[in-house]
């Protein structure tokens, strides 16, 4: 998944680092049902795209 958004976005834009612990985030929260929310909306979007996940911005 990581390797999709960094092909259709540049980890330039994203950032690998911070990319990397927002799909950790996301996955955790998606695997035990929980819904994030956060202020980072377009990180977030961009990881829902290919791994759908519940999310909110705060």
């Amino acid at each position: 998944m990581l390797a999709q958004v960094g092909a259709k976005y540049g980890y330039d834009q994203v950032g690998r680092a911070r990319l990397t612990n927002d799909a950790l985030i996301a996955m955790s929260a998606a695997r035990n049902g929980f819904t994030v929310l956060t202020k980072n909306a377009s990180d977030f979007k961009k990881i829902a795209e290919f791994r759908p996940f519940q999310w909110e911005e705060a």
